[in-house]
């Protein structure tokens, strides 16, 4: 996992040596610990699953990914360990390498989802399924640890069924578990408080998938470092991912068309920006230039996304639907330009109807096309600033508060045309009857 520069922690781990708790407790002894936040259950009943890695590769962010998608019902599979697992082996891990490569588990969850659950072209696809949202929690500045507070506020997400993997950055390599229950900071039990895990490099025990670890605060600025099991250094926490409920598109304007655009990994473990096109007018609309994917246009300040589209006569009208995901939940406080977003039609601009969803981190823009309008044959979204194309890279926490974006179209015919062409059905039924 990339953290940057590892903080040597010897020193204050040595001073807090006498610390008596264990960071890893058996089944029996867990279960008599009084928890504020009892550990998270998956949504079909069980337990968060527990994905463990091969101990001989940095695979923690996929597993740690594969964790959360199948808590919340994603992959295939009888149960949520079943759907983790396959999540893990058949989609995340060929399509990241072998396991050695270094990542987020954001990157991981997002990358699976516009290419796996909502993707329409997909057997994974599943638009019921309303975690489709991927909030990141990460303080200024960069690679600054989580404080105890937003571990209390992590913590209060889980009965609201959010799924949370923490990032930590031990001595080395950084690392990634998923977090299921605990203490909070501010009600400590007499033995102090607690967090619960998956640590998906293997158990503490053998057969208990379920360990704590004690929370620690850094007495000079209130951070968040854990005790990993009974080793004597303390990790620093540095961001959480939340896979949180999201803002749902049509279903029918993503089973005809959808591009996603959104950040990747290559070969070599780089960010790179990429899109993705489905539904079942992909590869058959086209744009000015003929080409039947997006196309950037524009300045470097202000782009233009060339959206490929289908002219569709009166008295059809056209429905876009574009939403955008950031990096966190305060939209409107990280993107200013948040309503600054415009629907090119020739020399014309304009402008939306947003939903906005503070908690998931999202925003849902909506236009409708009518003979008022024209109809054109394709559309360009014009965006405010760059941080729509360049998006975030969590590994430098450079790009803006963009996390990344997908536009569905979809051309409806006018509700006179819905009579006649119901009227027309009706005779054709009426033909083949006599």
């Amino acid at each position: 996992m990339r953290t940057g520069v590892r903080g040597k922690l010897a020193t204050w781990a040595a001073g807090l040596a006498v610390l008596t708790l264990v960071a890893s407790l058996p089944l029996s002894l867990l279960a008599q610990v009084n928890y504020d936040v009892d550990p998270k259950l998956s949504q079909d009943g069980t337990a968060v699953p527990d994905v463990d890695k091969p101990v001989a590769d940095q695979s923690c962010w996929l597993a740690a990914a594969a964790n959360v998608l199948g808590a919340a019902g994603w992959g295939q599979g009888g149960n949520a360990q079943a759907k983790a697992l396959n999540i893990y082996n058949n989609d995340l891990m060929p399509h990241f390498g072998n396991g050695a490569l270094l990542g987020w588990s954001s990157v991981a969850i997002n990358w699976w989802l516009l290419n796996h659950g909502y993707n329409p072209n997909s057997p994974d696809y599943n638009p019921a399924l309303l975690y489709n949202n991927v909030t990141i929690i990460r303080p200024p500045p960069a690679l600054a640890n989580l404080t105890m507070p937003q571990y209390d506020w992590l913590l209060n997400q889980l009965p609201a069924c959010q799924y949370i993997n923490v990032a930590f950055d031990p001595p080395s390599p950084g690392h990634e578990m998923t977090l299921v229950g605990g203490n909070l900071s501010n009600t400590k039990k007499a033995a102090g408080s607690l967090s619960l895990w998956h640590d998906n490099n293997g158990d503490a025990v053998a057969g208990v998938d379920l360990e704590s670890a004690p929370n620690m605060p850094n007495p000079g600025n209130n951070t968040w470092w854990i005790q990993h099991r009974n080793l004597p250094q303390f990790w620093g926490t540095k961001n959480a991912t939340l896979l949180c409920e999201g803002l749902q598109k049509p279903d029918a304007a993503m089973r005809n068309f959808d591009i996603a655009w959104f950040k990747d990994v290559d070969e070599v473990g780089e960010f790179v920006n990429k899109q993705r096109v489905a539904g079942e007018m992909g590869g058959l609309y086209h744009g000015p230039n003929g080409a039947t994917e997006l196309e950037w246009e524009g300045s470097t300040q202000q782009p233009e996304a060339v959206i490929p589209n289908q002219f569709m006569p009166d008295p059809w009208y056209k429905e876009v639907f574009l939403l955008v995901d950031y990096i966190d939940q305060n939209v409107l406080a990280t993107s200013p330009n948040i309503a600054n977003i415009t629907l090119k039609v020739g020399n014309n601009l304009y402008n939306p109807l947003v939903t906005w969803d503070d908690d998931g981190g999202q925003a849902l823009y909506y236009w409708k096309l009518d003979a008022e309008d024209g109809q054109p044959g394709w559309e360009s979204i014009v965006f405010p600033d760059p941080s729509y194309k360049n998006l975030y890279d969590i590994g430098t926490g450079l790009g803006g508060p963009v996390k990344d974006w997908d536009v569905a179209t979809l051309c409806v015919p006018e509700p006179a045309t819905l009579s006649l062409l119901a009227l027309g059905g009706l005779a054709l039924l009426r033909r083949k009857r006599s």
